[in-house]
């Protein structure tokens, strides 16, 4: 499956259950060359949805996302997805690496796994670092169960309950910054 397409019924068996290994694989500790460092990525997300139980059809909809990532000097990891649509943003924080979304570094890799709120979809970001972890590129995708025609999640910005039937990923951007972003 494409991060840029929408989703497709053949590759979302596939594409579900590894984003759900993901989610419950155990944490490997934080690369010693990000530790005082943060992970920014950014991407948007073009969807087809409607709150739940509106019985109109389904309407277009551009999400801005970020996900910021800084690991402590110890190494612990801050996470923050924050979500802007129409002027208005709403996110989640979470300390540690399982919560909202769940937070693995696999060699030179990070990645970031959160399950939709009806447990149905799951959106995975993973952050490929060089070498030398001084720069990343980002790949985003999203995928919903196998068998689903649309999967549930809740509006970080306005809490109401939507389904999406589709999602096309934009481009992303990766970068990595010296400190704490969120002390900024």
């Amino acid at each position: 499956m494409s991060g840029e397409g929408t989703i497709s019924s053949r590759t979302t068996v596939v594409a579900f259950g590894c984003l759900l290994l993901f989610c419950c694989a155990a944490a490997a500790a934080a690369p010693p060359q990000l530790y005082g460092k943060s992970v920014v990525v950014s991407w948007s997300e073009a969807r087809s949805e409607r709150a739940i139980g509106d019985q109109g059809g389904f309407r277009p909809v551009v999400v801005s996302r970020q996900m910021s990532t800084y690991i402590s000097t110890a190494g612990r990891p801050f996470n923050r997805i924050v979500n802007s649509h129409g002027g208005k943003s709403g996110g989640n924080e979470q300390v540690g690496a399982s919560g909202h979304f769940t937070l693995e570094f696999q060699g030179h890799s990070l990645l970031l796994t959160h399950v939709s709120a009806g447990r149905d979809g799951a959106t995975r970001v993973q952050s490929d670092f060089d070498q030398s972890f001084g720069s990343c590129t980002a790949h985003v995708t999203v995928a919903k169960a196998a068998g689903s025609s649309t999967f549930t999640h809740r509006s970080s910005i306005s809490g109401e309950m939507f389904e999406t039937q589709s999602v096309a990923i934009g481009a992303a951007t990766c970068s990595i910054k010296d400190g704490n972003i969120f002390s900024e």
